[in-house]
């Protein structure tokens, strides 16, 4: 059994990669062949929330699916597979394509089909640093790794803005602003690169992302019961 929150048409998701790494990376022309791991998640130590309101990671379960709109055409549908080290795979349903997450919903890259990676993030890019609150800030640093571009070091800072309602295909929901700046480290010259998604915790994923100039809203979400076996995508 599942529960269904909105209806919605068919498939098609880009991960959260997004088309800002690969310029940045091409931008990169002197990076090393080889660098280190970068450090990963880092949030200041003195921080308090502004309110009593905050939000905690959600509770995906195997099987949870995730449907999309991008740019009003294309249709992108996600299925969460658990990962053997407790984190996360959102699988590309139509391309079997894999987005590597980590417990805490961060980046760690995206693999083939195949299990091959085709992108790596060392050690990872941290989307969320929970619980979320409005005016909460963090930052992860990393190396990005993929066969045939040169690693670079990547820095991306992230803020909280305000909850406010907003309007989806999937429905009017609450949500909190997440906005992040992705940067080339040590680097001049190179553009910084921001993009907004809305995370709204009735459905346990964002509810819209405007990123690289196209947004992406929520047009479904299928959420499995606890104690329940998955459906098959079909």
């Amino acid at each position: 059994m599942h529960v269904r929150i909105q209806n919605a048409a068919a498939p098609k998701w880009r991960p959260l990669v997004g088309a800002a790494l690969l310029f940045i990376a091409g931008a990169c022309r002197t990076a090393p062949d080889s660098l280190p791991s970068g450090r990963g998640l880092l949030v200041p130590a003195a921080q308090e929330p502004r309110s009593e309101e905050s939000f905690a990671a959600p509770a995906w379960k195997d099987g949870d699916t995730f449907e999309f709109v991008r740019g009003s055409t294309v249709r992108l549908r996600y299925r969460v597979e658990a990962a053997e080290d407790g984190g996360w795979n959102l699988v590309d349903v139509d391309k079997g394509t894999r987005l590597a997450l980590d417990r805490d919903l961060g980046q760690l890259g995206e693999r083939e089909s195949d299990g091959d990676w085709r992108v790596r993030f060392d050690p990872v890019d941290p989307s969320f640093a929970w619980p979320l609150w409005s005016g909460k800030q963090w930052t992860g640093e990393f190396v990005r790794r993929a066969d045939g571009d040169r690693e670079v070091l990547l820095l991306a800072s992230y803020r909280c803005g305000p909850v406010e309602w907003i309007d989806v295909p999937a429905g009017r929901v609450r949500a909190i602003q997440v906005w992040r700046t992705l940067s080339l480290a040590g680097a001049e010259g190179v553009p910084d690169f921001v993009s907004l998604l809305w995370y709204a915790p009735e459905f346990g994923t964002f509810a819209r992302r405007l990123e690289s100039g196209l947004l992406t809203e929520l047009s479904a979400a299928l959420r499995q019961e606890a104690g329940v076996p998955a459906p098959e995508a079909q």
